[in-house]
Protein backbone atom coordinates (compact mmCIF):
# COMPACT_ATOMS: atom_id res chain seq x y z
CA UNK A 1 0.00 0.00 0.00
CA UNK A 2 1.21 3.47 -0.85
CA UNK A 3 1.30 5.87 2.09
CA UNK A 4 1.26 9.58 1.44
CA UNK A 5 3.93 11.90 2.83
CA UNK A 6 1.31 13.81 4.79
CA UNK A 7 -0.02 10.59 6.33
CA UNK A 8 3.52 9.59 7.32
CA UNK A 9 4.07 13.00 8.91
CA UNK A 10 0.80 12.72 10.83
CA UNK A 11 1.75 9.25 12.07
CA UNK A 12 5.17 10.54 13.16
CA UNK A 13 3.56 13.38 15.15
CA UNK A 14 1.08 10.97 16.74
CA UNK A 15 3.91 8.63 17.69
CA UNK A 16 5.80 11.50 19.33
CA UNK A 17 2.69 12.43 21.35
CA UNK A 18 2.34 8.79 22.40
CA UNK A 19 6.00 8.59 23.47
CA UNK A 20 5.65 11.83 25.46
CA UNK A 21 2.65 10.37 27.32
CA UNK A 22 4.60 7.17 28.06
CA UNK A 23 7.58 9.15 29.36
CA UNK A 24 5.33 10.95 31.86
CA UNK A 25 4.64 7.63 33.61
CA UNK A 26 7.60 6.94 35.92
CA UNK A 27 7.25 3.17 35.90
CA UNK A 28 7.17 3.03 32.11
CA UNK A 29 9.82 5.72 31.61
CA UNK A 30 12.25 3.72 33.79
CA UNK A 31 11.58 0.42 32.02
CA UNK A 32 14.50 -1.19 30.25
CA UNK A 33 12.64 -1.93 26.99
CA UNK A 34 11.72 1.74 26.56
CA UNK A 35 15.23 2.90 27.46
CA UNK A 36 16.68 0.41 24.96
CA UNK A 37 14.33 1.73 22.27
CA UNK A 38 15.13 5.40 22.93
CA UNK A 39 18.86 5.05 23.72
CA UNK A 40 20.30 1.83 22.26
CA UNK A 41 23.86 3.12 22.62
CA UNK A 42 23.73 3.21 26.43
CA UNK A 43 21.13 0.51 27.09
CA UNK A 44 21.78 -2.05 24.34
CA UNK A 45 24.02 -4.43 26.27
CA UNK A 46 22.91 -7.36 28.42
CA UNK A 47 23.25 -5.86 31.91
CA UNK A 48 22.50 -9.10 33.78
CA UNK A 49 25.26 -10.93 31.93
CA UNK A 50 27.74 -8.10 32.51
CA UNK A 51 26.88 -7.95 36.23
CA UNK A 52 27.36 -11.71 36.52
CA UNK A 53 30.75 -11.45 34.80
CA UNK A 54 31.91 -8.55 37.02
CA UNK A 55 30.64 -10.18 40.20
CA UNK A 56 32.34 -13.47 39.33
CA UNK A 57 35.62 -11.64 38.71
CA UNK A 58 35.33 -9.82 42.03
CA UNK A 59 34.55 -12.97 44.01
CA UNK A 60 37.57 -14.74 42.49
CA UNK A 61 39.72 -12.27 44.45
CA UNK A 62 37.92 -13.16 47.68
CA UNK A 63 38.90 -16.74 48.59
CA UNK A 64 36.13 -17.31 51.17
CA UNK A 65 33.24 -16.14 49.01
CA UNK A 66 31.51 -18.13 46.27
CA UNK A 67 28.71 -17.21 43.94
CA UNK A 68 25.76 -19.57 44.39
CA UNK A 69 23.36 -18.19 41.77
CA UNK A 70 22.03 -15.00 40.19
CA UNK A 71 18.58 -13.95 41.39
CA UNK A 72 16.81 -12.65 38.30
CA UNK A 73 13.36 -12.05 39.76
CA UNK A 74 14.36 -9.53 42.43
CA UNK A 75 14.11 -5.79 41.89
CA UNK A 76 13.25 -3.69 38.92
CA UNK A 77 16.05 -1.14 38.85
CA UNK A 78 18.14 -1.04 35.70
CA UNK A 79 21.76 -2.08 36.23
CA UNK A 80 21.12 -3.42 39.72
CA UNK A 81 21.35 -7.17 40.09
CA UNK A 82 21.15 -9.54 43.02
CA UNK A 83 23.10 -12.71 43.67
CA UNK A 84 23.06 -15.43 46.27
CA UNK A 85 26.56 -15.82 47.72
CA UNK A 86 28.10 -18.04 50.33
CA UNK A 87 30.95 -17.32 52.75
CA UNK A 88 32.90 -20.36 53.94
CA UNK A 89 33.97 -18.63 57.16
CA UNK A 90 30.47 -17.44 58.20
CA UNK A 91 27.99 -19.62 60.04
CA UNK A 92 25.10 -17.58 58.64
CA UNK A 93 25.03 -19.47 55.35
CA UNK A 94 23.90 -17.97 52.07
CA UNK A 95 23.69 -14.19 51.84
CA UNK A 96 22.31 -11.66 49.39
CA UNK A 97 24.74 -9.58 47.34
CA UNK A 98 23.53 -6.49 45.49
CA UNK A 99 25.58 -5.37 42.48
CA UNK A 100 25.02 -1.96 40.88
CA UNK A 101 26.97 -1.17 37.75
CA UNK A 102 28.09 2.35 37.05
CA UNK A 103 25.92 4.23 34.60
CA UNK A 104 26.78 5.93 31.33
CA UNK A 105 27.12 9.31 33.04
CA UNK A 106 29.70 8.21 35.63
CA UNK A 107 32.05 11.14 36.26
CA UNK A 108 34.77 9.97 38.67
CA UNK A 109 38.29 9.35 37.39
CA UNK A 110 40.15 6.14 38.30
CA UNK A 111 42.29 8.11 40.76
CA UNK A 112 39.21 9.53 42.50
CA UNK A 113 37.56 6.09 42.63
CA UNK A 114 40.68 4.59 44.16
CA UNK A 115 40.75 7.30 46.83
CA UNK A 116 37.03 6.85 47.57
CA UNK A 117 37.42 3.08 47.85
CA UNK A 118 40.27 3.46 50.35
CA UNK A 119 38.22 6.01 52.29
CA UNK A 120 35.22 3.68 52.51
CA UNK A 121 37.33 0.97 54.18
CA UNK A 122 38.16 3.36 57.03
CA UNK A 123 34.52 4.02 58.01
CA UNK A 124 33.59 2.47 61.35
CA UNK A 125 30.26 2.16 63.06
CA UNK A 126 30.29 3.49 66.67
Amino acid sequence: AVVSTQSTGDRKKALQVYLNVLLQKDLIAESLPLKRFLDPTHYGENFEEEALRQTSMLLRTEPHWTLVEPLKSIGGRIKRDFFLVNCETEVVGKQLLSWTSIGPYFSFSNKEMSALTKLLTTIQHP
